[in-house]
């Protein structure tokens, strides 16, 4: 009777092992094809670290590097110009992104709009647009343009100009006077300039149409066509 029981005994914990084994095993089977199964997350080749950035800001191309559609090291990445193509062009960076390697691009765009893309960091430098120079020996005179710009062209991206708003102020035949000037790195030389007549006309003109003799009618002629066909 004592040896029936042992037997009994010995045989049932047999069964419970195995038991034990046959889930042990199942359940590393089912962890194992989980695993097969788990997607695998592919880091993305570059980031854009930050999206906005100060377009009040001028660079120009140094000539070291090449503008992209995407990072040079990037797979698939295009050139968009070389290196020589944009040398001492002016660019505003408007994003910045880093690749997998840490190598930091900015992404930009010429100020003629024409060219836009991504350029490594050492492929553009900040400048300083801005020159002050001499005011004409007489500061007192007249203008011969409409346009008037709220930042002297050239030296910001998007500089805004100002037209005598649909006609309804000539300012042409007003007496002007010259409070500051200033070069860019275009070489254009500005004047900023305030009408004699209404103080709240005022703005940087390009130099070259501020004179000290009275605009002629026939001056004012060819700046409304000059206008006319800007406005078209």
């Amino acid at each position: 009777m004592k040896i029936s029981l042992k037997k009994s005994l010995y045989l049932g914990l047999a069964a419970l092992s195995l038991i034990s084994v046959s889930g042990l095993a199942t359940a590393n089977n089912r962890i194992n094809a989980a695993k097969k199964h788990t997607t695998k997350v592919t880091k993305p080749a570059f980031t854009t670290t930050k999206w906005a950035l100060d377009q009040g800001i001028t660079y120009n191309a140094t000539g070291n590097a090449g503008l992209y559609s995407r990072p040079a090291s990037v797979a698939g990445a295009q050139q968009v110009a070389s290196a020589n193509d944009i040398a001492g062009k002016q660019f505003m960076a408007y994003q910045e992104a880093t690749t997998n390697d840490g190598a930091k691009y900015y992404k930009v765009v010429s100020f003629d709009r024409n060219i836009r893309g991504y350029i490594a960091a050492d492929g553009i430098s900040q400048v300083n647009t801005l020159t002050p120079t001499d005011l004409p020996q007489n500061v007192n005179g007249y203008i011969n343009t409409n346009f008037m710009f709220k930042d002297a062209y050239a030296s910001r991206f998007s500089a805004r100009f100002r037209i005598m708003e649909n006609g309804q102020y000539d300012y042409r035949g007003d007496p002007f006077t010259v409070f500051a000037a200033t070069q860019v790195t275009n070489g254009n030389k500005y004047y900023w300039a305030t009408d004699q007549l209404n103080p709240q006309i005022n703005g940087w003109i390009n130099a070259k149409y501020f004179t000290n003799q009275p605009v002629t009618a026939y001056q004012k002629q060819m700046v409304s066509q000059r206008l006319h066909q800007a406005i078209k």
